[in-house]
Parts: C-alpha cells; sequence; structure tokens
C-alpha cells in the first residue's frame, strides 16, 4: 500500500489509517508537508489486541 499527504500545520493529531482482513495501518503524521510525500505506515492488529 502507498501513502502519500500533503498538509499544513495545526493539526492536533494527523492519522492515516486502513483497516483490511483484522489488521489495521497506521500512519502518524507530525510535520508540515508542503509538497506531496509518500509515508511508511506502520502495521497493527486489529484495535483490540494493540
Amino acid at each position: 500500500m502507498t501513502t502519500k499527504v500533503k498538509n499544513s500545520t495545526g493539526f492536533a493529531k494527523l492519522e492515516m489509517f486502513a483497516r483490511s482482513n483484522g489488521r489495521t495501518l497506521l500512519c502518524s503524521v507530525k510535520e508540515e508537508n508542503a509538497s506531496w510525500k509518500q509515508l511508511v505506515s506502520q502495521i497493527y492488529q486489529s484495535e483490540g489486541e494493540r
């Protein structure tokens, strides 16, 4: 899976996620990205198993 982000500052919490087959892929965005940037996702089990 490829994720890309373009964002400004001012977000208290900015995350992108996808759920598939009982797994959640989560990526936190911690900085401003003035141009499109590809992100690396971390894979977690379903939220009940985190």
